[in-house]
Order: C-alpha cells, then sequence, then structure tokens
C-alpha cells in the first residue's frame, strides 16, 4: 500500500479517514466525490506530500480540516457542489503550488480566505464571494493574473471602495473568457449610486467573450459600456446578459458591439425604449452587425423597438427572437412588423409561442 498513487472512495458511506491513509507517501490523488456522511480526518493528512488532486465535489463537508493547508504539492483541490461548506481553509495561502481551485456559488461560506491573492499559480478559480468586511478582500483578486476560463464575482454590494474595485485588476486578467458581475438583490431595490462609482473600475480585458452583469442598481452604465468607448473595451464580446438593472433608464450603446452574437435583456423595469442609447452611432457601426439570437424577458415598461424610422439596416444577422413577459411592447404580435424588422429571423417565440419557426 506504501507505493499507492491513486485512491477512489467515492459514493461510499465513510463517516471518517482512517489514520492509515495519512501514510500513503506517495499518493497522487485521493476522490472522495459524494461522501455523504464523511466528517472526520487524520490529524497528519498534511503528511501526503506528493498529493496533487483532492476531490471532495458532492461531499457534505461542513468544515475542512486546516491539515489540508499544509499539502504542499496540491494541485487541484475540487469543492464543487459542496453545499454544506460553511468556510474555506483560513491559512489556504500555504497551498503554494495550488492551480484549480473549483467551487460552486452554493454553499453557506461567505467569505474569501485573507490572502488568497498568495496563489499566484491559480489558473480555476470560477466562484469569488466578496465578504461584508468592507469589500476589500476583491483586491486580493489583483495578483491573481493566472486565472482562466471564468470568475463569477458576487456580493459586490459589499465593495464600497473604487479604490478596492480598481485593484482587483480585472482588465489585466486577459486569460478570462467569461466574467459575472453580480450584487446581491437589495430592500426596495432603492437606487444606490455606489454600483455605478464601483462598477467604472471593474473594466475587464479586451479578450473577454461572454459578460453577465445581475442587480447592478446604478441608474447609468459605466462610461466604458457607452457607445463612443464600448466597441473598444469589449471588441470581442459575443454574449452579454444584463438582469435586475432595475434603476436603469438608458443602455449603455449595445448595438456597436462588433462581435455580439446573442444578447439577453431581462428584468429591467424603467427601460420604455430600445432608443439611440440602445444602438449607439448608427454611422460609426452598423447597430448589431453580428447579433444572432436576443432576448427581451419580463421588461413590463418597455413600448418601442426604436425611436427612428430607418430601422432597415439594424440587425442583418437576427435569426432568433424571443420575447416574454413585455405586454406593452408595440408590434410584438404583428408577424409582418417582426420580418420587416429582422430581414433574416428564422424563429419568434412570443411568450411561448412560436410564431415564426
Amino acid at each position: 500500500m506504501k507505493h499507492l498513487r491513486y485512491l477512489d472512495l467515492s459514493y461510499t458511506l465513510i463517516q471518517g479517514l482512517p489514520e492509515f491513509i495519512s501514510r500513503l507517501y506517495n499518493l497522487q490523488t485521493l476522490l472522495l466525490r459524494c461522501c455523504l456522511k464523511l466528517k472526520t480526518f487524520p490529524d497528519k493528512m498534511g503528511m501526503l506530500k506528493r498529493l496533487r488532486y483532492l476531490d471532495f465535489s458532492g461531499s457534505h463537508l461542513v468544515v475542512l480540516p486546516e491539515s489540508i493547508t499544509h499539502l504542499s504539492n496540491l494541485q487541484t483541490l475540487n469543492l464543487r457542489d459542496c453545499s454544506a461548506l460553511k468556510e474555506l481553509p483560513k491559512h489556504i495561502k500555504r497551498l503554494s503550488h495550488l492551480r484549480h481551485l473549483i467551487l460552486s456559488n452554493k454553499g453557506g461560506w461567505n467569505e474569501m480566505p485573507r490572502e488568497i491573492g498568495c496563489l499566484s499559480r491559480l489558473q480555476t478559480l470560477q466562484v469569488f464571494k466578496v465578504d461584508g468586511r468592507g469589500g476589500s478582500i476583491i483586491r486580493e483578486l489583483g495578483s491573481l493574473n493566472s486565472l482562466k476560463s471564468k470568475l463569477h464575482i458576487s456580493n459586490l454590494q459589499h465593495v464600497t471602495k473604487p479604490t478596492d474595485a480598481k485593484k482587483a485588476n480585472l482588465k489585466g486578467k486577459e486569460s478570462i473568457q467569461g466574467l459575472m458581475l453580480e450584487w446581491s438583490c437589495r430592500p426596495d431595490d432603492a437606487e444606490c449610486a455606489i454600483d455605478g462609482v464601483v462598477m467604472e473600475q471593474l473594466l475587464p480585458s479586451t479578450s473577454l467573450k461572454t459578460l453577465k452583469i445581475v442587480n447592478y442598481l446604478s441608474p447609468r452604465f459605466p462610461t466604458w459600456m457607452a457607445s463612443s468607448s464600448i466597441s473598444s473595451s469589449l471588441p470581442n464580446l459575443v454574449e452579454l446578459e444584463l438582469e435586475g438593472c432595475f434603476i436603469c433608464r438608458e443602455f449603455p450603446g449595445l448595438g456597436q458591439l462588433p462581435s455580439l452574437k446573442v444578447l439577453r435583456i431581462a428584468t429591467m423595469n424603467n427601460v420604455l425604449c430600445l432608443g439611440n442609447d440602445f444602438y449607439g452611432d448608427r454611422e460609426a457601426c452598423q447597430p448589431f452587425p453580428e447579433l444572432v439570437k436576443l432576448t427581451l424577458c419580463n421588461l413590463p415598461g418597455l413600448k418601442k423597438w426604436c425611436t427612428t424610422q430607418s430601422m432597415s439596416s439594424f440587425y442583418p444577422r437576427l435569426e432568433k427572437l424571443m420575447v416574454e413577459r413585455c405586454p406593452n411592447l408595440e408590434h410584438s404580435q404583428d408577424v409582418n412588423f417582426i420580418k420587416r424588422f429582422f430581414p433574416s429571423i428564422k424563429e419568434y417565440e412570443l411568450d411561448g409561442a412560436k410564431l415564426i419557426s
């Protein structure tokens, strides 16, 4: 057993790891997926100096043993779908070789460990929760410039200083392809001016391909999303979703995004019209030159598609249109209007009913 390198105890009913496991000095991979009763660990688990992959995904752990922070060669720690987890290891910075910290937004943990920014080799950190201690923890992202794939930053309402947001250095994370910026719902959806000030400093890298903004409660979007700058700020953006931005009265210049293929706008109560702000400078760029799919959902105030009569050049490639819970939107039931406005339309769905297919 002392030469064992791979051990899979997944889907078992073990309540604790036996002490002998800490003597498997050559162990490199330990899988404990969906061990629903697992609670205790060997005190000397940190002796597994060659362990590189540790997977607790789907298990009902409440706390992790602090001893795992002594696994000096650990490269992957998988905590996906650990819904009972209350906190992450406080001294996680000791895992200096960690490349992949796999988390879900589910668990009860609400704080990122202090000094998580010391994990300079980290490539995967899909969830980052800002805690309620002033929001300064977001600065820890500043040094994590090796992050790849996707990043979801939640609880942004706790960030109260724009300098903290700026130090997160999202612009410098060129390997992040997908970004979600989420504020939690707040009482009465009151206007929060600080959201706009913070958002101004969360400019992502120009290489970003997907962006989702949730529960942003400033009346205006940041200047880097303005019609005059959005094409240079987000030149490679392919997919964009705006949801729960209740206070916003005007759109950023989304029509100027040169690579945008998918757009979803949901639950924005104050939007009355897809106006000039939405399409941007039509002389500088044909609005939505690459857009293929557009979804408008739960926009009770929306009444008009456009404020200009020259609409024939808009949406030249749009193939799929979905409109849900927009009861006041003009011409939404007029199939002929839809075909004229969207010359390439192949599928149109209104409140679940396909009017063009």
